[in-house]
């Protein structure tokens, strides 16, 4: 008599993936490279991701890193928003070297921030939409988009310092109001 042998453990059921219209199941998946596509019929009106996963052949995760990161342009413009639907006939493009769109954003608020600095102090462009200080009930990245932070950032990298430039906020606007504001050297005690 034999021994009694466990039973093989039944296969894993088999999970299929939502394809849309139009992918092929068996292209490879590769690593995200520049390119640049048009929208076919068969991906009209389907969310970005999709299209982007299928006519760049990279996998769900990359498709979507590509669009939050802003190195996805759709009709020349960056889309961030991995639901939006495109149209047949819309040019995509990836580009993997694009800058994030809030490097952007510092890089024009940074040529038009500083007017004047010296040794004691600093005059200020403060744009509208930009809060002067952070007041503490802000999330992490409205704190660093301050035109205090904005303005230590552009002070250190002008000057290579190591980590933010000392700082003292004399004065300041509303977060819609724009104007010029001076601001002080804060690595010497205010006296007055």
């Amino acid at each position: 008599m034999r021994p009694l042998q466990p039973a093989a453990p039944a296969p894993p059921p088999q999970i299929q993936d939502a394809e849309p219209i139009g992918a092929d199941s068996t292209a490879p998946v590769r690593p995200p490279q520049d390119g640049r596509w048009t929208v076919p019929a068969e991906l009209d009106r389907r969310p970005l991701d999709g299209a982007v996963r299928v006519l760049a052949s990279v996998s769900w995760s990359d498709a979507r890193r590509l669009i939050e990161t802003g190195k996805v342009l759709v009709g020349n413009a960056v889309t961030t928003s991995a639901r939006r639907r495109v149209l047949r006939g819309e040019p995509i493009e990836v580009r993997l070297h694009a800058p994030r769109p809030e490097t952007v954003r510092r890089r024009k608020l940074e040529s038009e921030l500083v007017i004047y600095a010296d040794a004691s102090v600093v005059v200020v462009n403060k744009p509208a939409g930009v809060s002067t200080i952070p007041y503490g009930d802000e999330d992490p990245a409205e704190q660093a988009a301050t035109l205090d932070a904005l303005v230590r950032e552009v002070l250190a990298r002008r000057d290579r310092l190591r980590g933010r430039a000392p700082l003292g906020v004399v004065q300041r606007l509303d977060k819609g109001t724009s104007g010029v504001l001076v601001h002080r050297d804060g690595s010497t005690p205010w006296t007055r």
